[in-house]
């Protein structure tokens, strides 16, 4: 009778083991769609035998825990891969709208109306005293300091909006928290829940999974490295070109702000640090500032361009009447054609002379240029930006296809495969079916050994 005792013990240990592996299969199933769910698996191990007269007789098995299927490798690369594209898509987005704003192709854009300027220069050489060729110098004239300060507004607004873009992210103060502040925070409350929640042998499966989709996010942001402790914890540090500071500790976690145009870190029990994000690769926060370096730097040549242009053209005039002059306030152009005055009682030839050493002026290299001329200097400038956002967009594109490969190695790994779960429900019904008949049959001859007695 106590042989059929054991044969219970182990048909409802099996009955167990089954709905275990029922209910992880379900689990599996209902997070199929779920990009950031790995794959769980009850893991059964046998358990210990008894000594009987005819020698150790096996107990069955018992399911002991419910692991997940995991590859830290591969998924360490597609965080890595899903960072780098992050940071050239926000370079290459930035790249693309400061291009629109310095369209210049030559039939459109500054090019253009620098051309005109020196056109309106050329025909008054060939007309010195016509009226109508002094207007189209005013005009021209007028147009170049429009020009000049429309794009240095729109520079201004584009600079504007990717400081929005990044205080939205990094914070604004220790008080006015951003994105990825907001992530920390929730790291570290899942290393303290998983800390609570989980032993050795029984891990906390699901909010292991959170965890994991907060990092991903958090890379899409940020350059991080991460590690998991003996404790569970995950540390998160962020990387720069003077090394790493800890953005995540165990419970803690550290505080951003973006202030004057610089990201500053605030790690548990440190002082406020400021972090040289431009020249790292990872994430779109790093993205944004090395797009925020490429406007400033265009913003300076325009500015180089415009200085040189109006000091060179009125070199040209008397001293007392030039025709382009900035406001200090506003820095903005404006234009006067007061000049005019010297040359209406002046021989003929004095205005041509002015009309010829302008146009030559077109022609002429400057060295606070590069040595090239303003018409080469405009259009060195564009083809800089061009590759620069060709360049962004291609790295892109590259880790885009290594992200999509990577995320197909992890899926293998990790996914949910509906086939292969469907054929462990049909397995498990079918041990479950042959346990339950089991404890029937055990049943009845317990009823029989009973009735004997």
């Amino acid at each position: 009778m106590g042989n059929l005792m054991y044969t219970l013990e182990t048909a409802k240990r099996t009955l167990l083991n089954t709905q275990v592996s029922i209910q992880t299969t379900s689990h599996n199933i209902a997070n199929a769609d779920n990009p950031n769910y790995a794959r769980q698996k009850a893991i059964v191990q046998t358990s210990g035998a008894y000594r009987a007269r005819p020698g150790w007789i096996g107990m069955g098995a018992g399911a002991e825990r419910v692991i997940q299927l995991r590859d830290q490798f591969i998924e360490g690369r597609l965080h890595e891969s899903g960072s780098r594209m992050a940071h050239y898509d926000a370079l290459a987005s930035q790249l693309r709208t400061l291009g629109n704003h310095l369209l210049d192709d030559g039939a459109a854009g500054l090019s253009q109306v620098l051309g005109n300027f020196w056109n309106s220069w050329e025909a008054l050489q060939k007309n010195p005293m016509g009226l109508a060729e002094r207007e189209n110098v005013n005009q021209a004239a007028q147009r170049m300091a429009d020009a000049l300060n429309t794009t240095s507004m729109d520079l201004e607004r584009l600079l504007r909006g990717v400081d929005a873009e990044v205080q939205m992210l990094a914070g604004s103060s220790e008080k006015d928290k951003g994105v990825v502040e907001g992530l920390l925070s929730q790291m570290a409350v899942l290393n303290r829940q998983i800390r609570l929640a989980e032993t050795p042998a029984h891990p906390a499966n699901d909010l292991r999974d959170q965890r994991y989709q907060v990092l991903q996010e958090l890379s899409a942001y940020l350059p991080i490295e991460h590690t998991e402790e003996k404790n569970s914890f995950v540390t998160v540090r962020l990387s720069t070109r003077e090394g790493s500071l800890v953005l995540v500790d165990g419970e803690t976690h550290a505080h951003l702000k973006y202030e004057d145009g610089q990201v500053q870190v605030m790690a548990p029990k440190s002082p406020w640090v400021p972090v040289d994000l431009n020249l790292v690769v990872g994430g779109s926060l790093s993205g944004l500032l090395e797009a925020r370096g490429a406007i400033e730097g265009v913003r300076t040549r325009l500015d180089a361009f415009a200085e040189n242009f109006a000091h060179e053209v009125n070199e040209l005039l008397p001293e007392d009447d030039p025709i382009f002059s900035r406001q200090e306030e506003t820095l903005e152009w404006s234009v006067s054609s007061e000049f005019w005055s010297h040359f209406d009682s002046s021989p003929i030839q004095d205005l041509g002379e002015l009309a010829s050493r302008m146009v030559a002026l077109s022609d002429a290299k400057h060295v606070d240029l590069e040595n090239a001329s303003f018409s080469h200097y405009l259009g060195d400038l564009q083809r800089h930006l061009g590759t620069m956002q060709r360049d962004a967009e291609v790295k892109g594109e590259f880790y885009r296809t290594l992200k999509t490969e990577l995320k197909g190695q992890q899926q293998f790994v990790s996914g949910v495969n509906l086939d292969e779960e469907m054929v462990d429900i049909l397995r498990n019904q079918q041990v479950y079916q042959a346990a339950a008949k089991i404890i029937q049959r055990t049943d009845e001859l317990l009823r029989t050994v009973i009735n004997m007695v």
